[in-house]
């Protein structure tokens, strides 16, 4: 689920959303980890993940009208992963995973007054008898808040100083 953020900075007078969570783009990412996790095959193959559910898709395409293009659907989930994150995937079993949209601002803006809020999927992954794998974006500067939620990075002023508004 994705939650959204309102706040406010009394130094720039600006509103900014925030948005925390799961968003819909990533549940297809979700389910494809998930099956990863639950049937502990190569997914990445391609011709593991058509034997695993290609004749489901026709199925449900033949029973709900639908036109769902399998192959389709596994190149933007492979489109998703970095060379690195495919290659840890295929080598390590992997046991869970945590996927989330984090606000961030780009570090070459930060000689600009209004810098340019993004979104960006934080991937985490957790494998046997391996440590944790975390995407990491080099470049950029994470929103944060404070541990009561009501104070949050103004992006203009990379400050704990924006205030919760709305959620």
């Amino acid at each position: 689920m994705l939650d959204k953020v309102k706040v406010h900075c009394d130094e720039c007078n600006e509103n900014f959303e925030f948005y925390f969570g799961l968003a819909q783009e990533l549940e297809k990412i979700g389910w494809f980890l998930n099956n990863i996790v639950k049937t502990q095959k190569n997914l990445l193959d391609f011709n593991v993940y058509w034997n695993e559910f290609g004749s489901q898709t026709q199925h449900l395409n033949k029973i709900f009208g639908t036109n769902v293009d399998l192959k389709q659907e596994y190149d933007q989930i492979m489109n998703f992963f970095s060379d690195e994150e495919k290659q840890l995937l295929v080598l390590n079993p992997l046991i869970g995973f945590d996927l989330s949209i984090y606000p961030v601002v780009l570090e070459s803006q930060i000689n600009q007054a209004k810098k340019e809020l993004l979104h960006l999927p934080i991937v985490e992954l957790n494998f046997i008898g391996k440590k944790k794998y975390s995407r990491s974006y080099p470049g950029v500067l994470y929103i944060h808040f404070n541990e009561e939620h009501t104070l949050f990075t103004c992006p203009n002023h990379l400050k704990l100083i924006a205030k919760r508004i709305d959620e």
